[in-house]
């Protein structure tokens, strides 16, 4: 039979403090002498107890546990949000529950059902799919990171998609370029990011010039994407520049014009700046997301939420370009 651990009597016994004491140095609350806390750290030391997780959260109301639903870590920009929402929870006090949906919406549902099952005290979600739960009527806090949730009465935290836009195509217009491509994700209204479709156009309407969208929703392959990029710019006769709404696009972009020649003749900006791609592509001109802070905000709001506290329901942070 496995050796069952030290338990918090075995730990008040060996203070000499009561289970009351030892549970109230545990939780945080009420208020304990320098001495008793000092006798019950060095019990717990000695006796190498380890604290009851569920039984602390029955006491405290509280699991300090978050989650952080994203589409697929295999994309640099969930995985730079993954590492840096993780370090932020760390800080706060929380550990993470790190949910990788595989750009699957039933995936995703499940997920959201777990978190919610297993009481998370939070959770931030960067998912692509809509209509996972009905989001308005769950008591959980919840932060959509470069996402709309609900009736978008749930807190939000995105860069600044409108700005980036403009830095992007006055940097294509400054280069002498007047037939500029978007190459995109499919349309959509779920997502902050969608502004860089709809201020391209702006800026293209407002400039006199003629837009031109090619969609790629290929669920993150990138091979997939190179397929569909090199068809379409293919048919497209002559341009001079291309906007991509993220970084991966733009590779791919860059990858396509190589092959049909035309690398020297067309300018690219993409959009994302994450650290592993920039530091892979340096010559990649970019709009930069303040991807850390972005993150660190996400946790902030939901702890505050946590404790009771109202938050802003849309908060912006700004990019920069990279060139």
């Amino acid at each position: 039979m496995k050796k069952k651990g030290p338990t918090i009597r075995d730990v008040a016994k060996e203070a000499n403090v009561s289970v009351a004491t030892v549970s109230r140095y545990l939780n945080n609350k009420g208020y304990i002498s320098e001495e008793l806390k000092h006798n019950v750290s060095e019990a717990i030391e000695k006796l190498n107890y380890i604290p009851n997780q569920v039984a602390r959260s029955f006491y405290s109301n509280k699991t300090n546990l978050i989650g952080l639903i994203v589409p697929t870590i295999c994309n640099p920009y969930f995985a730079e949000v993954a590492y840096h929402v993780e370090k932020a929870a760390e800080k706060n006090g929380y550990k993470l529950l790190l949910c990788n949906s595989l750009n699957d919406v039933e995936i995703e549902k499940n997920y959201m059902k777990m978190l919610l099952a297993n009481q998370v005290d939070g959770i931030v979600i960067g998912t692509h799919n809509d209509d996972l739960i009905d989001f308005d009527s769950v008591d959980t806090p919840i932060v959509g990171l470069e996402r709309f949730l609900g009736n978008r009465t749930i807190p939000t935290v995105s860069c600044d998609n409108i700005g980036g836009t403009l830095k992007a195509l006055d940097y294509l217009y400054n280069q002498g370029k007047r037939k500029i491509i978007c190459i995109s994700g499919a349309p959509s209204s779920k997502f902050p990011a969608d502004d860089r479709k709809t201020y391209y156009s702006i800026f293209m309407q407002e400039h006199d010039l003629q837009g031109k969208f090619i969609y790629v929703n290929t669920s993150f392959d990138v091979n997939d994407s190179k397929g569909i990029i090199k068809e379409e710019l293919s048919k497209c006769g002559s341009f001079d520049g291309i906007f991509a709404t993220d970084d991966l696009l733009a590779i791919s972009t860059l990858q396509v014009l190589d092959e049909l020649g035309v690398s020297n003749e067309v300018s690219v900006v993409g959009f994302d700046g994450t650290e592993l791609i920039t530091s892979i592509y340096p010559n990649l001109v970019t709009i930069k997301q303040p991807i850390k802070e972005m993150a660190h905000l996400s946790v902030e709001l939901l702890d505050r939420q946590i404790e009771g506290e109202t938050v802003p329901t849309f908060s912006v942070l700004p990019v920069s370009l990279i060139c």
